[in-house]
Formats: C-alpha cells, structure tokens, sequence
C-alpha cells in the first residue's frame, strides 16, 4: 500500500529523524490535533472495570498518521506548513493498520459491547467525525514510540513554497534509490501533481586538503 506524510520543515530534526534514522515517530492519541479524538459514549450502566479497560487501552496504542491522498491542497496547507513543506511517498507492508471510518456519531458503549472485546480501543481510535474526511487517513499502529520495520521510504515530495537551501539539505541527506520530486498546482483538477524531479545533483561537497 502506498501512503502519504505531510511533514513541515520548521522542526527539522524530526525530518531528518525520519530521513537518517529510517523510523517514523508514533503518538499518543492524546497528543493528536484532534481535540475529539478517541472520545467516546457510554450508557449509564456501563461497568467501571470495562471503562477502565477502554482507557488504558487506548494508552497503549501508538499511533501515526499517513494519508492515501496525495493532492489534496488542504493536505499540503494543514500539515505540510501551507506548501513550505514536503510529503513522504511511503511502501507499507505487513503492519498493523487501520483506515479511519469517518462518521458524524461518537462511539457509543454498552454491557453488552464491551464483554471481553479487547478491540474496543482500536475501534475507537478507528473512528473520527467525517469534518475529517477529507483526509482519507490510514494509521499505523503500534506498542512502540517509533515504527521502524514494514516502512519503506520512496519518494519525497517537495512543496510549492520549501525553500531553497531545504531543498539542497534535504537532498543530500536522501539515500539515492529514494527520489526527491517538485511540485505544482494542476490548473484543471485543482490538486497538487509531480512537476518533475528535483535537479539538485545530490554529491557531498569535495573535502578539503589537510
């Protein structure tokens, strides 16, 4: 499957994490921008033990955001520093992974949902109101604050706006099977579309004579 991460570039570090280290970082869920993420209801009778269950469950789960959509302009405005930023082109296999149902009900919990269903916080980790829809999120999910297997790096993505010394860094930190494309605006969809790719030579500069 391949998959999409907007970065920004103002936190370099967590960029050329990804880049040099080969890991994509995973969150809480608290630490997501969604102030209603994993929120759920419950009936009034609702065991406290199963409440309890949910809870600490979801705090196990690490998650990590990709997109199945490449270009879609609020993609690039929201995550990727309003087109100052790059997108990652990654390979997904054997993970862990969810695609987010999109609805305009919360969650609701019973009795009778919860029994022994240890998924319950996956579920509701899975679900999100559709305002988000436009992201077609994928999440990879794991025990670890870093998934470092079953993520190969592709491409990247270069926004309209990156500057240009980034431009320059960000090609000579990139392995060389990994391509680095531009970007533009496709005038009849209104979505972003590969330009053409990067023309930066990507050779470490000539070291000096001792």
């Amino acid at each position: 499957m391949t998959l999409y991460k907007f970065k920004s570039l103002r936190n370099f570090e967590f960029v050329s994490d990804i880049i040099c280290n080969k890991r994509f970082y995973a969150a809480n869920f608290l630490d997501l921008n969604d102030p209603m993420e994993g929120q759920f209801y419950h009936d009034p009778d609702t065991k406290k033990e199963f409440l309890e269950e949910i809870i600490q469950g979801k705090h196990k789960i690490k998650i990590c955001s990709f997109s199945k959509d490449y270009g879609n302009l609020l993609l690039w405005a929201h995550y990727s520093d309003s087109f100052r930023g790059i997108c990652f082109e990654v390979e997904v296999d054997n993970l862990d992974f969810v695609e987010i149902t999109y609805s305009p009900f919360t969650p609701i919990i019973s009795n009778a949902s919860t029994g022994r269903d240890y998924d319950l916080p996956r579920k509701i980790l899975s679900v999100k109101n559709e305002a988000w829809r436009y992201e077609e999120e994928v999440r990879l999910l794991s025990n670890s604050e870093y998934i470092t297997r079953g993520v190969k790096l592709k491409a990247i993505h270069l926004g309209l706006r990156t500057p240009e010394i980034l431009k320059e860094t960000i090609s000579r930190l990139v392995p060389r099977n990994v391509s680095i494309y531009e970007t533009q605006i496709c005038e009849s969809s209104n979505r972003v579309k590969v330009k053409g790719e990067y023309a930066q030579t990507r050779t470490l500069p000539a070291s000096r004579n001792q």
